[in-house]
């Protein structure tokens, strides 16, 4: 898949969701978001994991919280894909793929059409997600975002929003029941923000260390500081690796946290 360029998609989903938010107005937007992620859902959701490079896995159910995580997240990853936690889809049923099914209103991408039979013959996938999405109501706050100050992170193609995805608490409860999908966001170099999905230790360290992050930093100027300062972001990855890799105390332990507290001024330490 390394000569498609999904990144290409990634922006044509941009342009297409926001020709309805600006030509035909908010109003119109609402009225067909639920018809829009049943259509473009999941092929958000398959676009963003073919990015290049690794990808953050945002989950929570506050939008207020995004502007502080999709930064931290683009601190540890090139992409951020922003999911639910406890928010359930309408529908049941778990699907993996990478084209969503037509219907009238929404016909195929023009870069769907071009790169279809490349995908078919590649037996392309995507990461598994569900048929439907959140109600209305519970995601609305998340397209007000996008609408708002999340548009500059997805016209950029820094962030996906994807609410088809399973929820965090969907994942953890199918590994519960021994059923893993975690392995489909790994391969895709997704890395889960908190949840027991990765080495548990692994996971509840990234969860709760204190990532230093460019509070109100614009994509523009986030961009350019990538460009300009690659080995920076490089070295500050790698550095974040290390400690994860590091951590020896046990996660049901008090030295545990004491442990996270040290590596998290350690790190911010580093990044100064």
């Amino acid at each position: 898949m390394s000569n498609i360029d999904f990144s290409e998609l990634h922006h044509e989903l941009a342009r297409e969701f926001y020709f309805y938010a600006d030509q035909r107005g908010r109003s119109y937007l609402d009225s067909i978001m639920e018809m829009y992620w049943i259509s473009r859902g999941p092929v958000l959701a398959s676009c963003a994991s073919d990015l290049n490079g690794s990808k953050y896995l945002v989950t929570t159910d506050d939008a207020s919280q995004l502007p502080d995580l999709v930064r931290k997240g683009l601190m540890a990853a090139e992409h951020v894909i922003i999911r639910h936690d406890g928010f359930l889809p309408v529908g049941s049923g778990i699907r993996a793929i990478s084209c969503p099914d037509d219907f009238v209103g929404f016909g195929k991408l023009d870069w769907l059409e071009r790169h279809s039979e490349l995908l078919h013959t590649r037996g392309h996938k995507g990461v598994p997600c569900f048929r439907s999405h959140p109600p209305a109501n519970e995601f609305a706050p998340f397209v007000e975002w996008l609408c708002g100050d999340g548009r500059q992170w997805f016209e950029k193609g820094n962030v996906t929003y994807a609410p088809v995805l399973p929820p965090g608490q969907v994942e953890a409860g199918l590994l519960n029941e021994g059923v893993n999908i975690a392995a489909a966001f790994t391969e895709k170099q997704i890395i889960p923000q908190n949840d027991k999905l990765i080495n548990p230790k692994t996971a509840a360290a990234l969860a709760r260390l204190k990532i230093p992050h460019l509070k109100g930093v614009n994509a523009d100027l986030l961009a350019e500081l990538k460009l300009s300062e690659p080995e920076a972001f490089n070295a500050f990855r790698n550095h974040l690796q290390l400690l994860l890799s590091g951590i020896s105390q046990d996660i049901s332990t008090p030295a545990f946290n004491q442990q996270i507290e040290k590596l998290s001024v350690e790190l911010e330490d580093k990044v100064r």
